[in-house]
């Protein structure tokens, strides 16, 4: 999108999911992370992020935050 590429995005509920790598806690990292949000979130985008040793850990829990902000949203899935 725009000049970002996307690890996941629901276009029906402009909504894009990044998963990161612990490397994105240090401070240039996380600062680029943040500007892409603000540029996504500008053009309309809800953006979630998630590390993925917490998706390993706790796959239910990431997707119930999903769930979460899809019904926040506007949308209720069912599964």
């Amino acid at each position: 999108m725009g000049p970002y590429i996307l690890d996941y995005y629901c276009q029906k509920a402009r909504l894009a999911v990044e998963l990161d790598g612990l490397h994105h806690i240090h401070h240039e990292i996380s600062a680029e992370d943040e500007a892409r949000t603000d540029w996504l979130e500008q053009a309309g985008v809800s953006v979630m992020r998630f590390y993925n040793v917490d998706v390993e850990k706790d796959p239910y829990a990431v997707y119930l935050a999903i769930k979460s902000k899809l019904y926040e949203l506007g949308f209720e899935i069912e599964v």
